[in-house]
């Protein structure tokens, strides 16, 4: 998972970079976007770290990359590498220790309800409400991590 959060994250700050480096506001909204959908990704999916890896690869390297917008395929590839070897290691690692006596199962978390596709419609408004009511909290949440990650490229400035 951790592999393909970063190859995905890498895809996506290199498509990124290249479409809005040079225009603050578009690039500064990707930025609140990918943290978004990264942060809500985490709390509500199954395959969590994926999404929280992805999210905090391609704003990384899109920070890293915004004074040297020409370096940011390389800095991407050298992220995935850089994953790719440490995820490596650590399975070989797990591979030569000892094996453990059998733990008991973690228990399943209660997952969320996922947003109505519908949600236009007046048949389904109500269920989209009820969505909304439910998850608000964690919306809010991933709004402010969203806007501390896109008010970022300001520090650089001043």
């Amino acid at each position: 998972m951790r592999i393909i959060g970063s190859a995905a994250g890498a895809a996506i700050t290199v498509i990124v970079i290249g479409l809005f480096v040079y225009d603050p506001l578009p690039f500064c909204i990707c930025l609140f976007t990918v943290a978004w959908v990264g942060l809500y990704g985490f709390a509500t999916s199954r395959h969590n770290s994926v999404w929280l890896v992805s999210a905090i690869t391609a704003n990384l390297v899109m920070l890293m990359a915004l004074e040297q917008p020409q370096t940011t395929f390389t800095i991407a590839v050298n992220r995935v590498a850089d994953a790719t070897i440490g995820t490596g290691a650590a399975l070989l690692v797990t591979y030569l220790l000892p094996a453990l006596a059998d733990s008991p199962a973690t228990p399943v978390v209660k997952s969320r309800r996922p947003l109505p596709l519908m949600f236009l419609s007046r048949r389904h408004a109500r269920e989209f409400e009820v969505w909304l009511r439910e998850n608000w909290p964690l919306i809010l949440h991933a709004c402010r991590g969203g806007l501390t990650v896109m008010l970022l490229p300001l520090l650089l400035i001043g």
